[in-house]
């Protein structure tokens, strides 16, 4: 199907076309890569054991990203009810959230030493409370005051 559609890119606009199809496919799997990475970073049984009952995922609860998304950033219903169709994820009281929405992370990804500070601290505190309900952020779709913390 990628090929086919990449001839048809080809047909219409030339090379040019073929050269914007293959960003634009590359640009997606990165993407996908990158979500997959922030999604499951440091979600074991070894670091966070009794993931069991909230999925190996964590989640991010920002409505606007859930309807988005088409409730991708409830992943972690997913891990637990495999078989349930995303429109009809939710997501869990003791689960571990995302320190802010999918496109910040990603911004954040591209900078490790940020990145897994901030998430480490996220997990870290996250484990200490054993995987209790957590209190719901202030600003839910953009925390980025956790980013610049001592």
């Amino acid at each position: 199907m990628t090929v086919a559609v990449m001839v048809c890119f080809g047909l219409v606009a030339g090379w040019r076309g073929v050269v914007f199809y293959g960003f634009v496919i590359s640009g997606t799997a990165f993407t996908m890569q990158a979500i997959t990475y922030i999604q499951h970073w440091g979600l074991t049984d070894r670091l966070s054991p009794g993931l069991g009952s909230v999925g190996y995922s964590w989640e991010d609860r920002c409505v606007m990203q859930a309807w988005v998304t088409l409730n991708h950033a409830y992943h972690g219903h997913h891990h637990v009810h495999p078989s349930l169709p995303y429109f009809r994820l939710g997501g869990f009281a003791n689960s571990p959230r995302l320190p802010a929405s999918y496109p910040v992370m990603l911004l954040m990804a591209m900078i490790p030493p940020l990145f897994e500070r901030t998430m480490r601290r996220r997990l870290d505190a996250w484990i200490e409370a054993e995987g209790t309900q957590q209190p719901q952020a202030r600003q839910p779709c953009a925390n980025l005051g956790e980013f610049f913390r001592n």
